[in-house]
């Protein structure tokens, strides 16, 4: 509780104000008195004295919650996700092959794919090019 009541090192600044305040020559009689009032207002620090006002009203609003039985909230879970039953790519496989592709490394690619995978593929222009079609590109 006492730590609490204390500032972290990062809060303890230099006043920027300190070098600024022009020192004036003081009496015997002012230092005397200024000794005396201290002494008089001086006396052990007490921190059952103060009170965290914050903390007090948490801790009555956490003990109001859970003698009304609302103190744990439980989120429903989360519904599962609906399978879709896609086809699974290994990206990892498609990425070599298109680099080997734009390479022009690997032609067995072509050999391996039927017409219909290309057309699928690459368009619907493969797909007459692949059946026998010729499309030619027209200005216009």
């Amino acid at each position: 509780m006492v730590l609490q009541s204390l500032l972290w090192a990062d809060e303890v600044r230099e006043p920027e104000f300190a070098g600024q305040v022009p020192t004036a020559p003081v009496t015997a009689a002012e230092q005397a008195m200024a000794n005396l009032l201290v002494a008089q207002l001086s006396e052990d620090f007490d921190p059952s004295m103060y009170v965290d006002d914050y903390q007090v009203q948490l801790r009555e609003l956490v003990e109001a919650r859970l003698a009304a039985d609302e103190g744990v909230i439980t989120a429903e879970p989360a519904p599962a996700p609906a399978a879709t039953g896609g086809e699974v790519i290994d990206l990892m496989a498609a990425l070599q092959a298109s680099l080997e592709r734009k390479r022009g490394g690997s032609r067995d690619w072509a050999a391996e794919t039927t017409a219909a995978d290309r057309a699928t593929a690459d368009g619907p222009a493969a797909g007459r090019a692949a059946e026998g079609g010729e499309h030619r590109a027209t200005r216009g």
